[in-house]
């Protein structure tokens, strides 16, 4: 059982990792198809922050009943 959970752990942190990177990357992308130019440095400090987290961690700390 213990393997299992620390499986799904590193499964969750392998899809919150690749939520992550997505995210950075695409943000200063999407910024400049919206505004018609690249954010600048301010702008693009202020966007990363919107990340909202990771989203599964809570739900790999949930043990299956």
């Amino acid at each position: 059982m213990l393997a299992a959970m620390d499986d799904r752990r590193h499964r969750f942190a392998v899809l919150n990792e690749r939520a992550r990177r997505a995210f950075l990357e695409g943000a200063p992308e999407e910024w400049t198809r919206v505004n018609g130019r690249p954010p600048t440095a301010d702008e693009l400090d202020r966007l990363l922050r919107r990340y909202p987290g990771d989203p599964m961690t809570v739900t790999a700390e949930i043990e299956p009943k």
